[in-house]
């Protein structure tokens, strides 16, 4: 198999929403650990109390210097300001992610025996 001449590469079957196909998640090379992890922002964040605050807060800093590089200043304070804010309101991405994944899978369950609930839909539609 490809896999023994590529030992840094792994493979996870994932379950099937709507289809009898099976998705394979396929990662060649993973990304190597010890070095800082890129920022994300989650569209959820929006609808945590506080958060519109707290962006314009930051981004209503005065920076001095080029435009481009008072928006690189302004983007760094973000991250570092919505870090703090996220510890601070308590709020864990990756249990929230967890949640929602947990929800799709039951979804999808439920879907193979009723494929045409509108129901169903509706609900996969809120959650993606």
């Amino acid at each position: 198999m490809i896999f023994g001449k590529l030992p840094v590469s792994s493979y996870e079957y994932q379950q099937h929403a709507t289809s009898d196909h099976t998705p394979l998640w396929l990662q060649i090379n993973p990304a190597q650990q010890g070095g800082p992890k890129s920022f994300r922002f989650y569209n959820f964040w929006l609808k945590c109390k506080g958060i519109k605050e707290e962006i314009q807060r930051v981004w209503h800093i005065t920076l001095l210097g080029y435009p481009q590089l008072q928006v690189v200043g302004k983007l760094k304070a973000l991250k570092l300001a919505l870090k703090i804010w996220l510890k601070k309101e308590n709020i864990n991405i990756f249990q929230r992610i967890k949640g929602v994944r947990d929800l799709l899978s039951e979804i999808s369950s439920k879907s193979t025996i009723a494929p045409f609930s509108k129901e169903l839909h509706k609900e996969a539609q809120r959650l993606q």
